[in-house]
């Protein structure tokens, strides 16, 4: 029980901070930081949001324009467009995560490396900057052009 109190002391002490104090001043800030949390909950309840199945075929209701039944209204076959956004919130969240982790992990390793190995340092470098100079969606299209469709 004493941990818990003084952990909670702890976290008062660091939200009243300086830097946060900072940030729940700052509009943009406190802006996306509410609209990541409801993505996340949007995410996490997906289930329960979703009015229906985001893989529901209706061919009866196809392309319904947004009212009130379906309020993203539905698409070439009939599935509500709101139920497959929801549910494409938890797929989105997913693989950020899995991402950020993946990049961390081979970030942390490539630099380990090319720190350790000082001949290696100047080359990783290069590569790295050369990636960084390259627009993403030159990038992105000679991937899809390489892969197909």
């Amino acid at each position: 029980m004493a941990d818990s109190v003084a952990a909670t002391g702890r976290l008062q002490r660091l939200w009243r901070g300086r830097t946060t104090r900072r940030l729940r001043r700052h509009r943009l800030f406190m802006t996306g930081l509410v609209l990541f949390a409801v993505f996340v909950v949007v995410g996490l309840l997906a289930d329960v949001l979703a009015p229906t199945s985001p893989n529901a075929m209706s061919l009866r209701n196809r392309f319904q324009s947004p009212g009130a039944h379906f309020p993203f209204g539905t698409d070439n076959f009939g599935r509500d467009v709101l139920s497959r956004v929801i549910h494409g919130a938890r797929v989105s969240l997913l693989v950020g995560l899995f991402v950020a982790a993946l990049t961390t992990v081979f970030g942390v390793i490539i630099g380990a490396v090319a720190g350790y190995f000082s001949r290696l340092d100047a080359p990783v470098i290069g590569v790295m900057d050369a990636f960084m100079a390259f627009p993403t969606i030159l990038l992105a299209i000679g991937i899809s052009t390489a892969l197909g469709p």
